[in-house]
């Protein structure tokens, strides 16, 4: 038994190490301003200077992070007001509409994102930033109903019930006493929708065209050409900005049920 627990411990030390070790590299990379361990010099500041005058990772940064909000705003929004008539309804949703609306997860983005260029070609759907930004609402939407589905299944119905009685409508309902009750869990969907539409590659990569433009975009046709000073900058503020938001997601959950 303690042989197993020893291997098991083993185990998760090195799969920590694993994903931690580049972590570190790449923050220690952009503070002291270069990617290579055998140039590290001293603590500067010079690289992430260089990103605000470097103008196009600026825009690429800017239309990643609207992208991202919009994107994910629009999603959680969708499925909010799509699960909402659930809690006003005695009908349990049917299984086969929780299958379909759960199903596009099962499926990895590469396979996505080929049968919709094919799509599109068929179509004729020009590829570029408008069909980018659908796809992103449409996987939020998904993202955020298999995680808000049992929030709203688990809401005590009495509540709703009570609004009711007195006389509020479905609207004031779920704004003054659904939305504010669940407002933890809102937070941590809309960021888990946000991270995902900020870091996804795949599906921008392949159904973006010449007008799209997003930071992994950028970040993967500047290191083709070898890593600068301000490209490790930012892919090391990117990092800190995603654990951050991991950490409060993390933080958060632990004080609810999600």
């Amino acid at each position: 038994m303690k042989q197993s627990i020893s291997i098991s411990n083993f185990v998760i030390v090195c799969l920590i190490l694993f994903f931690s070790i580049p972590l570190i590299y790449l923050i220690l990379g952009g503070l002291l301003n270069s990617p290579f361990v055998n140039q590290w010099d001293t603590f500067t500041l010079d690289g992430f200077s260089e990103i605000f005058a470097n103008s196009s990772l600026i825009h690429s940064l800017t239309e990643s992070l609207l992208l991202a909000l919009s994107s994910a705003i629009i999603g959680v929004l969708i499925t909010t007001l799509y699960l909402s008539n659930s809690l006003f309804n005695s009908k349990k949703e049917s299984n086969t509409s929780s299958i379909a609306l759960s199903f596009p997860l099962a499926l990895p983005d590469i396979i996505w994102g080929l049968s919709i260029v094919f799509l599109a070609k068929v179509l004729s759907i020009s590829l570029g930033y408008n069909l980018v930004f659908l796809i992103h609402i449409c996987f939020n939407v998904v993202l955020a109903y298999v995680f808000l589905k049992p929030v709203f299944r688990s809401y005590p119905k009495s509540q709703i019930k009570s609004s009711v009685i007195l006389g509020a409508s479905k609207f004031e309902t779920i704004t003054d006493v659904v939305l504010p009750n669940l407002l933890k869990q809102f937070i941590v969907v809309f960021v888990m929708c946000f991270l995902y539409s900020y870091d996804d590659f795949l599906l921008t990569f392949l159904l973006g065209g010449s007008d799209t433009n997003t930071l992994p975009l950028y970040l993967y046709s500047k290191l083709r050409y070898g890593a600068s000073s301000s490209i490790i900058s930012i892919a090391s503020l990117t990092t800190i900005f995603n654990i951050l938001l991991s950490v409060i997601i993390i933080a958060v959950t632990k004080k609810i049920k999600l």
